[in-house]
């Protein structure tokens, strides 16, 4: 994942939910099923175009989609100043696996590999040219929400990490993250009453879950509602804290606003909706 939308990533750090520890193999069969998302299954809306700007820093992301209505090429574009960088980001789908690439000016060669079982990711191998490979596996629970994933990559130190995720309500309330280096960061996530957009792109920092795939249902079930807050306190001590501001036009969240409580921080999102071009 790049670093696009890297403020967000925070807030959304917090996606994943679920139950105690009942882990989803992977199969070698195809496997198509999938789990209801929502009762707006039918919305025929999809995010073209996403904007996000923090000071001279703008991102600019195009999507594309096949006919089964999934992402199929992010082109990307960072402007910052008078120097402009772009990549373009592609995904493949077999039946139990999904495959992305990244070319262009930054993350160029990285591939994600994802395995598949009842139509839900429980594998995402990353790796690149000359970088050591990272694997993360996903749990899920009875109901379809994510509950922990843990990660390792291939290097000598052998590092790793676990994220638990806890819902309340069908809404993902707290993340906790551990990391090889002993640090512990507890994050608690308030919401809002807006209906989550059911083709709704959103990253939760550390899972390395690509939100392109949110709309397929390969992540499981999302929130209930947009959330609204997100309060992070690592075990140093620290601590951080973030509020977010939705704008809605005809039923679509056109706009989002970022801050961080201490005002040093601003980031603006714009979404660009539509139907899917035939």
């Amino acid at each position: 994942m790049n670093d696009l939308y890297k403020g967000m990533v925070f807030m959304i750090t917090l996606f994943i939910g679920m139950n105690i520890f009942s882990s989803c193999g992977s199969s070698d069969d195809e496997d198509n099923s999938r789990i209801d998302i929502g009762p707006d299954s039918q919305s025929s809306k999809y995010i073209l175009k996403r904007t996000y700007s923090n000071g001279s820093s703008i991102w600019e992301s195009v999507y594309a989609y096949d006919s089964e209505s999934r992402v199929i090429k992010i082109a990307e574009t960072h402007t910052n100043g008078n120097r402009t960088t772009s990549a373009t980001k592609s995904y493949v789908y077999g039946g139990n696996t999904i495959i992305s690439k990244n070319v262009g000016d930054w993350n160029d060669g990285e591939v994600h590999t994802f395995t598949l079982s009842s139509g839900l990711i429980v594998r995402n191998v990353e790796s690149a040219i000359g970088k050591n490979a990272y694997t993360y596996n996903y749990v899920y629970d009875d109901r379809g929400y994510i509950k922990s994933l843990s990660f390792a990559d291939d290097s000598e130190f052998s590092l790793s990490g676990f994220m638990q995720f806890i819902w309340t309500d069908d809404n993902l309330t707290k993340i906790i993250k551990s990391w090889d280096s002993g640090s512990l960061t507890t994050t608690t996530i308030s919401y809002s009453t807006i209906p989550w957009p059911k083709n709704w792109f959103q990253y939760w920092d550390g899972s390395n879950m690509d939100e392109e795939l949110n709309p397929i249902g390969a992540w499981g079930k999302m929130p209930k509602y947009l959330p609204t807050k997100f309060t992070s306190i690592k075990s140093n001590g620290n601590s951080e804290e973030w509020s977010v501001d939705y704008t809605l036009e005809n039923g679509d969240v056109t706009k989002m606003v970022c801050k961080d409580s201490n005002g040093s921080d601003t980031e603006v999102y714009t979404l660009v909706w539509g139907e899917i071009p035939k």
